[in-house]
């Protein structure tokens, strides 16, 4: 899947493969494809861990060990001080 890009599936109307903006081989594997009737739309890459309550590895896909940050998704987790406050 690695030099994938969204948009025109598996041969679509002009034959071409999607482009992944994060390619295989850098800790990311594709995670969901999005389709739109014949063609792929986006395919989403990620990479998890899952541990128990020791810290220890359970499973994982892509690479385990991938740094990165958590941007937007934490906005969940931050908004829970304001809720509980009651001011929203």
């Amino acid at each position: 899947m690695a030099g994938r890009r969204s948009g025109a599936g598996s041969g679509g109307p002009t034959g071409e493969k999607p482009v992944a903006l994060f390619p295989e081989g850098r800790g990311y594997l594709p995670m969901v494809e999005a389709w739109r009737g014949e063609s792929v739309e986006s395919i989403h890459f990620g990479a998890l861990a899952v541990v128990d309550a020791a810290g220890g590895a359970v499973a994982s896909f892509g690479d385990p060990g991938l740094v990165t940050f958590l941007r937007s998704s934490a906005k969940p987790f931050q908004v829970l001080p304001l809720l509980a406050a009651g001011a929203a």
